[in-house]
This record gives C-alpha cells, structure tokens and sequence, in this order.
C-alpha cells in the first residue's frame, strides 16, 4: 500500500492487516492526523513488513506494527502518539528501526515501546523523546537492542533495556 495525500480521521487513520505469510509494505508519506487511538495499524503474518511513513499523530499510539516477521520501519516525519507511543512495534523476527533527519518520535508513556522476542536496531538520525525525564525507548519486554545514535540524532529521556547483551 503507497500514499502521499493527507488523511484526518476519527478512527484509525490506517488499518492493513495481512493474515498470510506474503509482505506487508507500507510506504505512506501523507501526513495522518487522528483524534482515534491508531495512526498506522498493521497487523501482519509470517512475512516480512516494510513500514515507511511520513508524520503521524494519533490520539494513543502513532505507529503500531505487530508481526512474526521480520521488520522494517522508518519515520521520516513526526511521529506523535499523545496518550500512548509514537512507535509500539511487537514482533517474534529481527527488526529495524530508522528515524531519518525529519523525523521525530514522541509519546506520552514512551516514545518507542518494543515488545516481543525479536533483536531490534535502531537507527537515529532525528529526535527521539521530547522530555529529559520522559521515557525514550522502552525495551524491557523484547529481545536484544542495538541503538545507533547519529551525530545529528538527538534523544531526550531514558532508556528501559533488556537484559540481552544490549548496546548503545
């Protein structure tokens, strides 16, 4: 699925949902502004998701991807879950995650919340967190993370790891 234009919604601004084992691609570079609890909700199978998207805001969680597979997701805009996460990403596969020079990604209970077994890199070129005693990347129920923070990236809060040979 691609697009560029804006959306504004009371529900979910996205919703794409895949129960096989073939990809779920999602390259969205339109802005999504929802007063409902999702941006982006995608709910994938066994196959291989690749998440592009432009900004996002959304009531509760900005970007939600949840898979078996491996994953592939870059915010390139701000990404801004209000009540909950700007990314919430739960996967069993090997994940990596890209904020580009544009991007932000902020939340009120944590920017980024990881969850699921599968070995996260994270890649940061943008801002991730809003506030110095805020939560960045929660990380505490998944697999091992590796946080690469770019000479232009910038992260306010704290981090909240795993016990899996993390490296920042």
């Amino acid at each position: 699925m691609q697009g560029s234009g804006a959306i504004w919604s009371a529900g979910q601004g996205i919703r794409f949902s895949n129960g096989g084992t073939g990809a779920s691609v999602v390259n969205y570079t339109g802005a999504i502004d929802t007063t409902g609890a999702t941006g982006l909700n995608l709910t994938g199978g066994a196959g291989a998701a690749t998440v592009t998207m432009g900004a996002v805001k959304a009531a509760t969680n900005a970007v939600s991807v949840n898979t078996t597979g491996t994953q592939a997701i870059t915010l390139n805009g701000a990404t801004v879950g209000t009540a909950g996460s700007g990314l919430v990403a739960n996967g069993a596969g090997a994940r990596t995650v890209a904020i580009g020079a544009a991007g932000s990604v902020t939340g009120g209970t944590q920017a980024i919340l990881l969850t699921g077994a599968g070995t996260t890199a994270i890649t940061n070129g943008g801002i991730i967190g809003a506030l110095p005693a805020g939560i960045a990347i929660n990380a505490a129920g998944a697999g091992a993370v590796t946080l690469t923070n770019s000479a232009a990236g910038t992260i306010n809060g704290r981090f909240t790891l795993t016990g899996n040979d993390d490296t920042v």
